[in-house]
Protein backbone atom coordinates (compact mmCIF):
# COMPACT_ATOMS: atom_id res chain seq x y z
CA UNK A 1 0.00 0.00 0.00
CA UNK A 2 1.47 3.33 -0.32
CA UNK A 3 0.03 6.58 0.61
CA UNK A 4 0.81 10.46 0.07
CA UNK A 5 3.29 12.00 2.43
CA UNK A 6 0.78 13.29 4.73
CA UNK A 7 -1.43 9.98 4.50
CA UNK A 8 -4.44 11.49 3.47
CA UNK A 9 -4.67 10.26 -0.27
CA UNK A 10 -4.63 6.37 -0.89
CA UNK A 11 -2.40 6.19 -3.79
CA UNK A 12 -1.93 2.71 -4.57
CA UNK A 13 -3.52 -0.76 -3.48
CA UNK A 14 -1.19 -4.27 -3.40
CA UNK A 15 -2.87 -7.63 -4.12
CA UNK A 16 -1.46 -8.48 -0.49
CA UNK A 17 -3.90 -5.30 1.06
CA UNK A 18 -7.02 -7.59 -0.16
CA UNK A 19 -8.30 -9.52 2.41
CA UNK A 20 -9.12 -12.70 2.02
CA UNK A 21 -13.12 -11.84 2.01
CA UNK A 22 -12.33 -9.86 -0.88
CA UNK A 23 -13.02 -6.66 1.43
CA UNK A 24 -10.49 -3.67 2.48
CA UNK A 25 -9.64 -1.64 5.46
CA UNK A 26 -8.95 2.17 4.65
CA UNK A 27 -6.68 3.40 6.67
CA UNK A 28 -8.04 6.01 9.31
CA UNK A 29 -5.83 8.95 7.58
CA UNK A 30 -7.03 8.67 4.17
CA UNK A 31 -9.30 11.48 2.51
CA UNK A 32 -9.09 10.73 -0.76
CA UNK A 33 -8.31 7.38 -3.53
CA UNK A 34 -6.07 8.47 -5.84
CA UNK A 35 -5.94 7.61 -9.36
CA UNK A 36 -5.82 4.35 -10.31
CA UNK A 37 -5.52 3.31 -6.50
CA UNK A 38 -7.42 0.07 -6.46
CA UNK A 39 -6.99 -0.74 -10.78
CA UNK A 40 -6.66 -4.80 -11.79
CA UNK A 41 -6.90 -5.75 -7.64
CA UNK A 42 -9.05 -9.20 -6.69
CA UNK A 43 -11.15 -6.32 -4.68
CA UNK A 44 -15.29 -7.94 -3.90
CA UNK A 45 -16.85 -5.47 -1.95
CA UNK A 46 -16.17 -2.13 -0.71
CA UNK A 47 -17.40 0.46 1.74
CA UNK A 48 -16.13 3.91 1.46
CA UNK A 49 -15.73 5.50 4.57
CA UNK A 50 -17.78 8.66 5.44
CA UNK A 51 -14.13 10.59 6.43
CA UNK A 52 -13.02 10.07 2.42
CA UNK A 53 -14.24 12.63 0.27
CA UNK A 54 -13.12 11.95 -3.58
CA UNK A 55 -12.28 9.16 -5.42
CA UNK A 56 -9.93 9.08 -8.21
CA UNK A 57 -10.40 8.80 -12.15
CA UNK A 58 -9.93 4.96 -12.68
CA UNK A 59 -9.68 4.20 -9.15
CA UNK A 60 -11.67 1.16 -8.97
CA UNK A 61 -11.40 0.40 -12.61
CA UNK A 62 -11.44 -2.93 -14.16
CA UNK A 63 -11.81 -4.44 -10.42
CA UNK A 64 -13.48 -7.80 -11.94
CA UNK A 65 -14.29 -9.38 -9.08
CA UNK A 66 -16.22 -6.42 -7.52
CA UNK A 67 -19.78 -6.85 -6.65
CA UNK A 68 -20.89 -4.48 -4.49
CA UNK A 69 -19.88 -0.72 -4.00
CA UNK A 70 -21.36 1.22 -0.75
CA UNK A 71 -20.37 4.88 -1.04
CA UNK A 72 -20.93 6.57 2.78
CA UNK A 73 -22.15 10.16 2.87
CA UNK A 74 -18.61 12.14 2.38
CA UNK A 75 -17.67 11.89 -1.10
CA UNK A 76 -18.81 14.81 -3.48
CA UNK A 77 -16.80 13.61 -6.20
CA UNK A 78 -16.30 10.27 -8.34
CA UNK A 79 -13.72 10.65 -11.09
CA UNK A 80 -13.93 9.42 -14.50
CA UNK A 81 -13.85 5.78 -15.35
CA UNK A 82 -13.84 5.50 -11.63
CA UNK A 83 -15.84 2.34 -11.50
CA UNK A 84 -15.49 1.35 -15.45
CA UNK A 85 -15.17 -2.38 -16.18
CA UNK A 86 -16.19 -3.42 -13.04
CA UNK A 87 -17.85 -6.46 -14.83
CA UNK A 88 -19.21 -8.08 -11.55
CA UNK A 89 -20.43 -5.29 -9.72
CA UNK A 90 -24.33 -6.01 -9.23
CA UNK A 91 -25.15 -2.56 -7.06
CA UNK A 92 -24.28 0.84 -6.34
CA UNK A 93 -25.08 3.32 -3.43
CA UNK A 94 -24.41 7.10 -4.75
CA UNK A 95 -25.02 9.49 -1.61
CA UNK A 96 -26.66 12.67 -1.85
CA UNK A 97 -23.66 14.42 -1.25
CA UNK A 98 -22.26 13.39 -4.54
CA UNK A 99 -23.32 16.39 -7.21
CA UNK A 100 -22.13 14.47 -10.47
CA UNK A 101 -21.54 11.33 -11.98
CA UNK A 102 -18.65 11.42 -14.30
CA UNK A 103 -17.80 10.38 -17.65
CA UNK A 104 -18.00 6.68 -17.95
CA UNK A 105 -17.62 6.26 -14.40
CA UNK A 106 -19.98 2.93 -14.60
CA UNK A 107 -18.86 2.41 -18.13
CA UNK A 108 -19.17 -1.46 -19.02
CA UNK A 109 -20.23 -2.50 -15.38
CA UNK A 110 -22.25 -5.19 -17.77
CA UNK A 111 -23.70 -7.34 -14.61
CA UNK A 112 -24.91 -3.68 -12.65
CA UNK A 113 -28.86 -4.36 -11.90
CA UNK A 114 -29.61 -1.49 -8.85
CA UNK A 115 -28.79 1.88 -8.56
CA UNK A 116 -29.45 4.18 -5.59
CA UNK A 117 -28.94 7.89 -5.72
CA UNK A 118 -29.48 10.34 -3.61
CA UNK A 119 -31.43 13.78 -3.99
CA UNK A 120 -28.30 15.44 -4.49
CA UNK A 121 -26.65 14.89 -7.91
CA UNK A 122 -27.48 17.29 -10.65
CA UNK A 123 -25.26 15.72 -13.44
CA UNK A 124 -24.94 12.29 -15.50
CA UNK A 125 -21.55 12.03 -17.56
CA UNK A 126 -21.23 11.07 -21.07
CA UNK A 127 -21.49 7.62 -20.76
CA UNK A 128 -21.30 7.29 -17.33
CA UNK A 129 -23.23 4.14 -17.47
CA UNK A 130 -22.85 3.31 -20.93
CA UNK A 131 -22.79 -1.00 -22.07
CA UNK A 132 -24.62 -1.75 -18.34
CA UNK A 133 -26.55 -4.55 -20.74
CA UNK A 134 -27.94 -5.64 -17.28
CA UNK A 135 -29.42 -2.48 -15.96
CA UNK A 136 -33.64 -3.05 -16.86
CA UNK A 137 -34.68 0.57 -14.63
CA UNK A 138 -33.53 3.73 -14.34
CA UNK A 139 -34.99 5.98 -11.96
CA UNK A 140 -33.19 9.68 -12.18
CA UNK A 141 -33.55 11.83 -9.23
CA UNK A 142 -35.04 14.68 -8.82
CA UNK A 143 -32.37 18.07 -9.08
CA UNK A 144 -30.27 16.51 -12.08
CA UNK A 145 -30.19 18.84 -14.40
CA UNK A 146 -28.46 17.65 -17.49
CA UNK A 147 -28.20 14.12 -18.98
CA UNK A 148 -24.86 14.09 -21.28
CA UNK A 149 -24.40 12.64 -24.83
CA UNK A 150 -24.77 9.02 -24.76
CA UNK A 151 -25.20 8.68 -21.14
CA UNK A 152 -27.08 5.00 -21.20
CA UNK A 153 -25.54 4.15 -24.72
CA UNK A 154 -25.86 0.36 -24.78
CA UNK A 155 -27.75 -0.29 -22.10
CA UNK A 156 -29.66 -3.10 -24.20
CA UNK A 157 -32.21 -4.80 -21.67
CA UNK A 158 -33.20 -0.83 -19.98
CA UNK A 159 -36.86 -0.98 -19.85
CA UNK A 160 -38.18 1.66 -18.08
CA UNK A 161 -36.66 4.97 -17.18
CA UNK A 162 -37.99 7.99 -15.01
CA UNK A 163 -37.28 11.36 -15.39
CA UNK A 164 -37.96 14.15 -13.18
CA UNK A 165 -39.27 17.41 -13.51
CA UNK A 166 -35.77 19.04 -12.69
CA UNK A 167 -34.15 18.25 -16.11
CA UNK A 168 -33.16 20.82 -18.78
CA UNK A 169 -30.52 19.47 -20.74
CA UNK A 170 -30.85 15.92 -22.73
CA UNK A 171 -27.85 15.24 -24.84
CA UNK A 172 -27.52 13.20 -28.34
CA UNK A 173 -28.19 9.49 -28.53
CA UNK A 174 -28.37 9.68 -24.54
CA UNK A 175 -30.37 6.47 -25.17
CA UNK A 176 -28.76 5.12 -28.10
CA UNK A 177 -28.73 0.94 -29.08
CA UNK A 178 -31.57 0.90 -25.96
CA UNK A 179 -33.38 -1.42 -28.43
CA UNK A 180 -35.50 -2.68 -25.35
CA UNK A 181 -36.71 0.64 -23.52
CA UNK A 182 -40.56 0.69 -23.33
CA UNK A 183 -40.85 2.99 -21.10
CA UNK A 184 -40.24 6.91 -20.14
CA UNK A 185 -41.46 8.65 -17.13
CA UNK A 186 -41.58 12.27 -16.59
CA UNK A 187 -42.17 12.52 -13.25
CA UNK A 188 -44.16 15.87 -12.79
CA UNK A 189 -47.42 17.17 -12.54
CA UNK A 190 -47.09 20.10 -14.18
CA UNK A 191 -48.21 20.09 -17.80
CA UNK A 192 -45.96 22.99 -18.75
CA UNK A 193 -42.38 21.01 -17.21
CA UNK A 194 -43.57 18.09 -18.91
CA UNK A 195 -44.01 19.77 -22.51
CA UNK A 196 -40.41 20.87 -22.02
CA UNK A 197 -39.10 17.69 -20.79
CA UNK A 198 -40.71 16.21 -23.75
CA UNK A 199 -39.45 18.63 -26.42
CA UNK A 200 -36.22 17.87 -24.93
CA UNK A 201 -36.25 13.68 -25.68
CA UNK A 202 -34.96 12.99 -29.27
CA UNK A 203 -38.25 12.42 -31.30
CA UNK A 204 -37.91 8.69 -32.21
CA UNK A 205 -38.02 8.15 -28.27
CA UNK A 206 -41.26 9.99 -27.94
CA UNK A 207 -43.56 7.21 -28.50
CA UNK A 208 -42.11 5.91 -25.65
CA UNK A 209 -43.39 8.66 -23.10
CA UNK A 210 -45.72 7.76 -20.70
CA UNK A 211 -49.23 9.41 -20.91
CA UNK A 212 -49.57 10.45 -17.20
CA UNK A 213 -47.12 11.39 -14.57
CA UNK A 214 -45.76 9.33 -11.81
CA UNK A 215 -47.83 10.66 -9.07
CA UNK A 216 -51.14 9.92 -11.06
CA UNK A 217 -50.05 6.26 -11.71
CA UNK A 218 -49.60 5.75 -7.57
CA UNK A 219 -52.63 7.40 -6.98
CA UNK A 220 -54.41 4.75 -9.15
CA UNK A 221 -52.09 1.63 -7.52
CA UNK A 222 -53.41 2.87 -4.38
CA UNK A 223 -56.94 2.81 -4.96
CA UNK A 224 -56.93 -0.05 -6.42
CA UNK A 225 -54.79 -2.05 -4.01
CA UNK A 226 -57.26 -0.58 -1.32
CA UNK A 227 -59.94 -2.72 -2.50
CA UNK A 228 -57.76 -5.92 -1.12
CA UNK A 229 -57.68 -4.64 1.94
CA UNK A 230 -60.82 -3.60 2.34
CA UNK A 231 -62.36 -6.79 1.35
CA UNK A 232 -62.35 -8.93 3.99
CA UNK A 233 -61.84 -12.47 2.40
CA UNK A 234 -58.22 -11.66 1.80
CA UNK A 235 -57.57 -10.73 5.68
CA UNK A 236 -55.54 -14.64 6.86
CA UNK A 237 -57.78 -14.53 9.91
CA UNK A 238 -60.91 -14.71 7.77
CA UNK A 239 -61.30 -18.68 7.74
CA UNK A 240 -60.76 -19.43 11.59
CA UNK A 241 -63.19 -16.13 12.14
CA UNK A 242 -66.15 -15.19 9.45
CA UNK A 243 -67.01 -19.40 8.61
CA UNK A 244 -68.49 -22.41 9.87
CA UNK A 245 -64.93 -23.91 10.02
CA UNK A 246 -64.39 -23.83 13.72
CA UNK A 247 -67.65 -24.44 15.41
CA UNK A 248 -65.84 -22.88 18.73
CA UNK A 249 -63.73 -20.01 17.36
CA UNK A 250 -65.59 -16.61 17.74
CA UNK A 251 -67.11 -14.72 14.53
CA UNK A 252 -65.71 -11.55 14.12
CA UNK A 253 -67.39 -8.83 12.03
CA UNK A 254 -66.43 -8.30 8.70
CA UNK A 255 -65.34 -4.18 9.64
CA UNK A 256 -62.82 -5.90 12.35
CA UNK A 257 -61.26 -8.39 10.03
CA UNK A 258 -60.66 -5.12 7.37
CA UNK A 259 -59.01 -3.20 10.16
CA UNK A 260 -56.82 -6.11 10.83
CA UNK A 261 -56.11 -6.18 6.90
CA UNK A 262 -54.81 -2.24 7.14
CA UNK A 263 -52.23 -3.59 9.73
CA UNK A 264 -51.01 -6.27 7.66
CA UNK A 265 -50.71 -4.23 4.67
CA UNK A 266 -48.51 -4.78 2.09
CA UNK A 267 -47.65 -8.50 4.31
CA UNK A 268 -50.79 -9.47 2.94
CA UNK A 269 -50.28 -12.29 0.46
CA UNK A 270 -53.25 -10.73 -1.83
CA UNK A 271 -52.03 -7.56 -1.66
CA UNK A 272 -48.33 -8.98 -2.68
CA UNK A 273 -49.61 -10.85 -5.62
CA UNK A 274 -51.66 -8.22 -7.26
CA UNK A 275 -48.75 -5.54 -6.40
CA UNK A 276 -46.27 -8.01 -7.95
CA UNK A 277 -48.40 -8.10 -11.25
CA UNK A 278 -49.46 -4.38 -11.62
CA UNK A 279 -45.62 -3.89 -11.44
CA UNK A 280 -45.34 -5.95 -14.89
CA UNK A 281 -47.89 -4.22 -16.65
CA UNK A 282 -46.52 -2.05 -19.13
CA UNK A 283 -47.42 2.03 -19.13
CA UNK A 284 -49.84 3.37 -21.14
CA UNK A 285 -47.58 5.50 -23.84
CA UNK A 286 -48.63 7.97 -26.40
CA UNK A 287 -47.74 4.79 -28.73
CA UNK A 288 -51.22 3.57 -27.42
CA UNK A 289 -52.94 6.41 -28.46
CA UNK A 290 -56.31 7.59 -26.99
CA UNK A 291 -57.18 4.65 -25.25
CA UNK A 292 -53.94 3.62 -23.93
CA UNK A 293 -54.69 5.35 -20.58
CA UNK A 294 -58.16 3.59 -20.17
CA UNK A 295 -56.80 0.42 -21.07
CA UNK A 296 -54.04 0.70 -18.34
CA UNK A 297 -56.41 1.23 -15.74
CA UNK A 298 -59.06 -1.67 -16.71
CA UNK A 299 -55.66 -4.02 -17.13
CA UNK A 300 -54.78 -2.80 -13.02
CA UNK A 301 -58.41 -3.20 -12.12
CA UNK A 302 -58.95 -6.43 -13.28
CA UNK A 303 -55.69 -7.71 -11.89
CA UNK A 304 -57.22 -6.58 -8.57
CA UNK A 305 -60.67 -8.51 -9.26
CA UNK A 306 -58.77 -11.47 -10.02
CA UNK A 307 -56.75 -11.36 -6.57
CA UNK A 308 -59.91 -10.35 -4.81
CA UNK A 309 -62.30 -13.32 -6.43
CA UNK A 310 -58.74 -15.50 -5.85
CA UNK A 311 -59.35 -14.95 -2.20
CA UNK A 312 -62.96 -15.21 -1.99
CA UNK A 313 -63.25 -18.40 -3.82
CA UNK A 314 -60.41 -20.13 -1.56
CA UNK A 315 -62.48 -19.41 1.60
CA UNK A 316 -65.18 -20.92 -0.02
CA UNK A 317 -63.95 -23.75 -0.73
CA UNK A 318 -62.26 -24.49 2.55
CA UNK A 319 -65.86 -24.00 3.83
CA UNK A 320 -67.30 -26.81 1.30
CA UNK A 321 -64.86 -29.36 2.38
CA UNK A 322 -65.71 -29.32 5.67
Amino acid sequence: MLLSEDGSTLLRVDHCDIKEDGSFDFPRSVTSIGENAFIYKKLRHVTIPDRVTSIGEGAFMCCSLLEEVNILKGVTSIGTQAFAGCINLRKINIPETVTKINTQTFHKCTSLEQIKISHGLTSIGMQAFGECINLQEMIIPMGVISIHVCAFDGCTNLRRVSMPESVTSIGVNVFMNCENLQSILIDSTDENKRERIIRLIPEELKSKIVLCSKEEIQILWKQELKRITTTPHTTPLYRYFSSDLYEEAPKLPNELLVTVNRFVGGANPYYKEAFDLIQHVPLPIFKDGQNGLQNYKERIKEIVDGCISKAVEMNEERTLSL
